[in-house]
C-alpha cells in the first residue's frame, strides 16, 4: 500500500481492498521521484487481482497509455543555457561565424535569413573569440544576449 501511495491518489482502504486514482498529478509525483512510467505499469501489472490476470492485457490499454503520456509530457523539455547572436550587420560576417559553430557543433537553432543564431553556453566562449577577431579586423557587431 505504501508503494501504492508513491503513484495513486488513495480514496479508501479496507482490510482486504485499497480504492484510489492514478492522476495526472499522482504519476508527476512519482515520476519527480525518479519512478518511471514503465515501473507504475509493471508494478500495477503484476499486483493486479487474479480476476484481472487472466485478461490479455492485464490492465487496459487506455490507462497504460495515459501514465506514459504524462511521462512523455514531463520529459518534453530540458532547460539548456545558451546565448542568442543577432545583429550581424553583413551576411559575410553571420555566415563565417555560423559556418564555424556548425564545425564545432554548438549550434541549437538558427534562421539565416534574419541572421540569427542560439548557441550552446559551451560554445559561446569560442564564438565569442571568432567575432572579437573578426571586429578587430572589420566593422561586423553582432550581439550576444
Amino acid at each position: 500500500i505504501a508503494i501504492l501511495g508513491l503513484f495513486v491518489r488513495l480514496v479508501s482502504r479496507f482490510s482486504n481492498l485499497v480504492t484510489g486514482a492514478i492522476t495526472r498529478d499522482s504519476v508527476r509525483q512519482a515520476l519527480t521521484h525518479g519512478i518511471t512510467a514503465d515501473q507504475i505499469i509493471i508494478f500495477l501489472t503484476v499486483n493486479a487481482h487474479p480476476q484481472m490476470q487472466n485478461r490479455t492485457p492485464v490492465l487496459p490499454v487506455t490507462v497504460t497509455d495515459q501514465i506514459r503520456l504524462w511521462e512523455q509530457e514531463r520529459n518534453r523539455l530540458h532547460p539548456t543555457g545558451a546565448y542568442f547572436y543577432k545583429d550581424f550587420e553583413q551576411r559575410q560576417g553571420f555566415e563565417r561565424v555560423f559556418r564555424y559553430a556548425q564545425d564545432i557543433g554548438v549550434i541549437l537553432w538558427a534562421n539565416t535569413e534574419k541572421r540569427q543564431m542560439v548557441v550552446t553556453r559551451q560554445g559561446h566562449a569560442k564564438i565569442a573569440e571568432l567575432v572579437k577577431g573578426q571586429r578587430a579586423s572589420s566593422a561586423q557587431t553582432p550581439s550576444a544576449s
